[in-house]
């Protein structure tokens, strides 16, 4: 067992009461787990609790830049949380978060757990339009490609960028033939600034750009950037300019 005395519940859901054990728990007798994701100092698991699926953010904080990060900015957990507040506040769906834990030594952050709710009916936006793009007519793909701009352009609106915009990090669930809603699911590094300046707005595009943009013909891709620009659409020879740049930049 971990030692409790030094993990600290900064916030714990009442509809999943057993959260805090499991997390005191190691991971090996967590019930059927899955693991998503696991890379230097971060592994993404799904469990499941109380029969509902359940992702939790582990991040293992070993260096000197990491502790430091997390004295000036939170947890990476505490940072996933505020983000989730933010979003949940301007509308946006995210998954429903469960728990926020950290482990400490001589005052610094050595891990923490962000847990919410597993969404298993939506999928990666990846896998969605590779699976989709197939059997889809020109004008369903130009559809779905506007709601998408859309999602982008509004959440830009609302002055919030997020970290790592890529495909795998947006979950898509299919409302009906003509409506979908978009998640983000890498809540860590969201930034609030109103207005949001375009350097960060151009970021997003490319992280995009890099993953989804590259299985989009060139058609289908003029058309994403132009509903993301929306009423605002500048001038032929200023959104050339800018294309150039975005692919540039990929």
């Amino acid at each position: 067992d971990r030692f409790s005395s030094h993990i600290t519940t900064i916030f714990s859901a009442p509809e999943a009461p057993g959260l805090v054990r499991l997390i005191l728990s190691s991971p090996e007798q967590w019930p059927q787990l899955h693991i998503l994701k696991r890379d230097k100092g971060t592994t993404v698991s799904l469990v499941t609790l109380a029969g509902q699926p359940v992702v939790i953010k582990h991040h293992d904080l070993r260096t000197w830049r990491h502790w430091g990060d997390a004295f000036i900015h939170g947890s990476p957990a505490q940072r996933a949380w505020s983000g989730a507040k933010l979003l949940q506040s301007h509308g946006f769906p995210i998954p429903r978060p469960l728990g926020v834990f950290e482990k400490r030594s001589t005052g610094r952050v050595d891990e923490s757990w962000y847990c919410s709710e597993g969404l298993l009916g939506q999928l990666p936006l990846d896998l969605y339009w590779r699976h989709q793009r197939s059997h889809w007519s020109l004008r369903q793909r130009r559809t779905f490609l506007r709601a998408l701009a859309d999602f982008l352009r509004s959440f830009h609106a609302a002055g919030i960028y997020a970290g790592d915009m890529r495909d795998a990090n947006l979950l898509v669930e299919e409302r009906d033939n003509e409506t979908w809603l978009f998640y983000l699911v890498d809540l860590d590094r969201i930034l609030y600034r109103l207005p949001l300046d375009q350097g960060r707005r151009i970021k997003n595009l490319v992280q995009l750009e890099r993953s989804l943009g590259r299985s989009l013909q060139s058609s289908d891709r003029l058309f994403f950037l132009y509903c993301y620009f929306g009423d605002a659409l500048p001038p032929p020879k200023q959104r050339r300019k800018f294309i150039r740049h975005l692919l540039r930049l990929r």
